[in-house]
């Protein structure tokens, strides 16, 4: 307000009001109510709810003496977890603004809740306070979810529509594993006792590797039942690793807290609990093909020992051959010792004539006789020692001679020259060839050759 000309000794004070806009004036007020009111919970009735086309809801809040007018804009109400409707009592968080437009003072909502749920989110920080205190929440004490579930329990409600969203993505993306369901309320009085009747049927029968908690979303009050404290213990309590897939991203339980590990939503809590059929199918792939390879490398190392094995193998032939070989040097050694031996005796016997000649007549009679006998004792013995070696040698002889080899079981093939026929190679068809045995001999013709493989 501008006052002009004011003389405080006038009767009536003179003064000019100035001109302003009615947008200004509609700015300052908004201004004014958006600086003198914070943000404040306001508690009413909801009547006139409308959705526009924008997302934006826009209702009337009132009570036995008052009514304002209410918006709440999309990006606000993505957020909230429930759809309110006419005639629902809740409690919001808003903001004093006008709409400047039509000069009417409303409120900007970016919060809402059913009305007394102040008191059960009081309680639900009180619980989760003390059991975080007690360590139902660490992650010590929290159970790792198997690699590979092949039998899951689901507990919840047989009407829920997330138990068809569980059977839905367990029969898309793990078709092996074994569902077991474990029915109880959801929602309600009698909800969490039912919960916790399941899930010890769950921990006494021991019949799955992974327990599945799952409902849908929706509010607090809706939720409650996984708020219950006995509910909570008996999670804790389980042998069986639990997953718990409660409501959509935005919403949190007690039972998320001590639950192994928590799912965003029931749909997450089976791809949690599972391995992807495809996964396990490209696993697969990859160990038959470690397994080709590990095969390919035993393959080629046994091989390898088996070439080394088949030339350290010798053919009846080479056997003999090589028996042969020690028999001849034998029989020459022997004969060799048989003439150094008579060389030397020769030698003797000479010494001994020379010295009878040159000896006295009267004993040179008895002493060639004594001499005589005694060559004749050496040389018999010698003869006796060269007999008994010859003897072992034709035993050696006898054990290596190939009839004794066929005797045995062994075969020899030959050509049509005699030649002995060690490969398959040595061989064409048509060749004739002559089968040796113990017991006779089988010619026929070379029908067909199979070369071995290496």
């Amino acid at each position: 307000m501008i006052y002009q000309d004011f003389n405080p000794f006038d009767e009536e004070p003179k003064y000019e009001p100035a001109v302003i806009s009615v947008t200004a004036l509609n700015r300052r007020v908004a201004q004014m109510l958006q600086s003198g009111f914070g943000s404040m919970w306001v508690r009413g009735e909801i009547r006139g709810f409308m959705q526009a086309a924008s997302g934006h809801w826009y209702f009337t809040l009132k009570d036995e003496g008052a009514e304002v007018r209410c918006a709440m804009f999309a990006g606000s109400n993505r957020r909230l977890g429930f759809y309110p409707k006419t005639g629902d009592k809740v409690e919001v968080r808003a903001r004093v603004s006008l709409y400047q437009p039509r000069g009417e003072y409303q409120l900007v909502v970016d919060g809402m809740r059913h009305a007394g749920l102040g008191n059960l989110y009081e309680q639900f920080l009180r619980l989760k306070d003390k059991l975080q205190r007690e360590g139902l929440f660490d992650a010590e004490r929290k159970k790792p979810i198997p690699e590979m579930a092949t039998r899951i329990g689901v507990v919840t409600s047989l009407q829920a529509a997330a138990l068809r969203d569980v059977i839905t993505t367990l029969s898309r993306r793990a078709p092996y594993a074994q569902i077991v369901i474990y029915p109880s309320s959801v929602q309600g009085v009698d909800a969490p006792f039912e919960l916790i009747e399941a899930m010890r049927a769950a921990e006494d029968r021991q019949e799955v590797d992974v327990v599945l908690l799952v409902r849908g979303g929706g509010s607090l009050q809706d939720l409650w039942a996984f708020n219950d404290e006995a509910l909570a213990r008996q999670i804790a309590a389980m042998s069986i690793p639990v997953i718990v897939g409660v409501g959509h991203e935005s919403d949190t339980t007690i039972a998320d807290w001590v639950a192994d590990r928590r799912a965003a939503t029931p749909t997450a809590a089976a791809e949690m609990a599972t391995v992807a059929i495809e996964a396990l199918l490209q696993r697969q792939e990859s160990l038959v093909g470690y397994l080709d390879q590990l095969f390919d490398r035993r393959f080629e190392e046994f091989t390898q020992r088996l070439d080394w094995a088949q030339s350290q193998l010798r053919t009846p032939q080479e056997l003999l051959d090589r028996e042969k070989r020690r028999l001849i040097g034998a029989a020459r050694a022997l004969e060799d010792a048989m003439a150094m031996v008579l060389a030397r005796k020769s030698q003797q016997l000479h010494l001994l004539e020379q010295s009878r000649q040159h000896a006295r007549p009267d004993c040179s009679g008895e002493w060639l006789e004594r001499l005589q006998m005694q060559l004749n004792t050496l040389f018999s013995q010698r003869l006796q020692m060269e007999a008994a070696r010859l003897g072992q040698l034709q035993v050696v002889l006898q054990e290596t001679d190939p009839k004794a080899l066929l005797k045995r079981g062994y075969s020899m093939v030959t050509d049509d020259k005699g030649r002995v026929i060690q490969s398959v190679t040595h061989l064409t068809e048509g060749d004739s060839i002559t089968i040796v045995m113990s017991d006779g001999t089988v010619t026929g013709d070379v029908k067909r050759i199979d070369e071995q493989n290496e």
